[in-house]
């Protein structure tokens, strides 16, 4: 991609923007966060979450208690990638973040289907 992008950048700035653009990543959140006590943004981009079945039968201890798989990547405050705050990262930060998106995508849930707001009568 950054070929084509060098290749257009000399026939229309147009082009290299466009191709700029499309070659920044989607998450599908960016989460507002703090790493060594400078803002940034979690950029995610690809989370899923498993339940428990707490069934006996269960196929291995991954079924039974549930897990959670989870991809990100840190972020300047604009939506680029900070490589220069991994190296800040502490294994205690990687818990928080972590934290911090599963708590992000179970307010999604919550939020999605407020069963406190439902009236059933």
């Amino acid at each position: 991609m950054a070929l084509v992008a060098k290749k257009l950048k000399t026939q229309s700035s147009t082009f290299f923007l466009l191709t700029k653009i499309m070659s920044k990543p989607n998450y599908i959140a960016e989460i507002e966060h703090r790493v060594a006590g400078i803002p940034c943004l979690i950029g995610v981009i690809d989370y899923s979450e498993v339940k428990g079945s707490y069934n006996y039968n269960a196929d291995s201890d991954m079924d039974y208690y549930g897990y959670t798989d989870c991809e990100w990547e840190i972020l300047d405050r604009k939506g680029y990638r900070a490589k220069w705050l991994d190296k800040k990262l502490s294994q205690v930060e990687e818990d928080q973040i972590s934290a911090a998106i599963a708590k992000y995508f179970g307010q999604q849930e919550d939020d999605y289907c407020d069963y406190d707001s439902y009236d059933y009568d």
